[in-house]
């Protein structure tokens, strides 16, 4: 299963999100607005790719942004 998960690494419970779903097979792709590196651990190793956008606040900026960057990969549930 694909997830496309909106903030990995913000509010403080996310990451551990993150980790479980890629833990049970998930591969997780994260959005936001954090340089990778400031994403906390463990969200950051259970990422199958990142797409860091200036911010996340215009909705048809970031739809746009992350259509072109999964291309033919099709998230089935978006966090």
């Amino acid at each position: 299963m694909n997830v496309l998960m909106i903030s990995p690494g913000y509010p403080a419970e996310m990451p551990y999100f993150t980790h479980a779903l890629a833990a049970v097979g998930a591969r997780v792709f994260g959005v936001g607005d954090q340089p990778p590196e400031a994403i906390p651990e463990p969200a950051r190793s259970s990422l199958s790719g990142y797409l860091r956008l200036e911010t996340l606040w215009d909705e048809s900026a970031v739809v746009e942004a992350v259509r072109r960057w999964v291309g033919d990969t099709t998230p089935e549930r978006i966090e």
